[in-house]
């Protein structure tokens, strides 16, 4: 792992421990250089009545990218929803962390070897495939270098600015190019298949920044 990777996921940890030692069932941990959505003082207050059950980690940023999302949707205040995530999502921006999950994640983490965004998000790494992770749409918040044109002097530097390739053995990056292509095409139909919807996740309070919802 880079040096920025290996201080971001400590960084993240640290935010895990303080919602393990904390009094209230889930924490909310935000990178610093995010914009945060004006509507995002509906969900971030007291009040946790909206989130579901069986929610692990509920993801309230978007990156721009496309994601599968369960069929299932689940109304919240305001013109907001809330879908499970069916696919593997850049991003650790901003989201809300259960106690429960906190625990999970430090225990696993004690030793890691990837970004903190696969370990959470990407089924092929371990414990991601076991946790309940859902997204909020439209998102809450958004780093100022996917929300801002390039070249702009709004963009924060990315304290994250070097990536490692990840070593988890599931990842298609390791497969030959004609195994990932097939692979790749049977968890398209597997996703249709399974009636999952994708969709790229807009910005609260920039959506036509951003593409539009696809069956």
């Amino acid at each position: 792992m880079t040096p920025e990777e290996v201080g971001c996921f400590l960084s993240h940890r640290k935010c895990w421990e303080r919602i393990v030692s904390g009094p209230d069932a889930y924490g909310c941990v935000f990178e610093d250089d995010m914009l945060i959505a004006k509507e995002a003082a509906l969900f971030l207050g007291e009040d946790t009545g909206w989130i579901l059950a069986d929610a692990d980690i509920i993801k309230i940023e978007t990156v721009g990218g496309k994601v599968w999302l369960d069929r299932a949707v689940s109304p919240l205040p305001g013109a907001f929803r809330l879908a499970l995530l069916r696919s593997f999502q850049w991003g650790s921006g901003g989201y809300i962390l259960s106690r429960v999950a906190a625990e999970r994640l430090l225990a696993v983490t004690r030793v890691f070897s990837d970004a903190v965004d696969h370990v959470k998000f990407n089924p092929a790494c371990g414990i991601a495939g076991t946790l309940k992770s859902y997204q909020v749409i439209p998102a809450l918040c958004i780093q100022t270098q996917a929300f801002y044109p390039p070249g702009s002097s709004l963009i924060e530097t990315p304290a994250l600015a070097m990536h490692s390739a990840p070593r988890f053995p599931d990842d298609l990056v390791n497969r030959p190019w004609l195994v990932r292509k097939g692979l790749y095409a049977f968890r398209q139909v597997a996703h249709k298949l399974r009636r999952h919807w994708r969709t790229e996740i807009v910005f609260a309070d920039q959506p036509s920044n951003f593409g539009h919802e696809q069956a």
